[in-house]
């Protein structure tokens, strides 16, 4: 939920009641927020007031806005990283031709945080000796999740998944 700074009381408020502060990941004065909605599930959670907007998220927030594509990073949510997904969306469902008019459409990101060491683990159950890494190398410095452990020497094969 992008919360403004004007906003940000009221939201505290039905977050974290009376009782205390809300403390924003990263720290800092900005004039919105990307903020989690009550209801809304991740495993790990992030803390209440984690930004997915703010710090090392805020630029690539902001290229996913501009572009219309989906942006990929690490996200630490405290317990290691995680593979964060942002997808933009704007008003009339389409994407607008010019960075003015997806800016003036804009509506906000669809995220979804994917624990890609649990999903790899998954896959390699039942297959000892077997190891593999995902790596997304449109950001930079490029995201790598690894998995497994092969004998040394042992034989390796790269699928680009981009390119089909």
């Amino acid at each position: 939920m992008i919360v403004s700074a004007a906003q940000l009381p009221t939201f505290e408020a039905k977050i974290l009641g009376a009782h205390k502060p809300l403390q924003l990941i990263p720290p800092g004065v900005r004039p919105f927020y990307c903020l989690n909605r009550v209801g809304e599930t991740f495993a790990p959670a992030p803390p209440p007031g984690f930004d997915f907007c703010g710090g090392a998220l805020a630029a690539p927030a902001a290229v996913a806005e501009d572009t219309g594509r989906t942006n990929y990073t690490a996200v630490n949510l405290g317990s290691g990283n995680i593979l964060g997904l942002q997808a933009p969306f704007y008003r009339g469902g389409k994407l607008p031709s010019t960075v003015k008019a997806r800016r003036a459409a804009f509506v906000g990101w669809v995220g979804m945080a994917l624990n890609s060491q649990l999903v790899l683990a998954n896959a390699l159950r039942g297959y000892p000796g077997v190891a593999v890494a995902f790596r997304y190398n449109e950001t930079s410095p490029s995201i790598v999740f690894r998995s497994g452990s092969a004998p040394h020497g042992a034989q390796s094969a790269l699928i680009d998944l981009h390119n089909g």
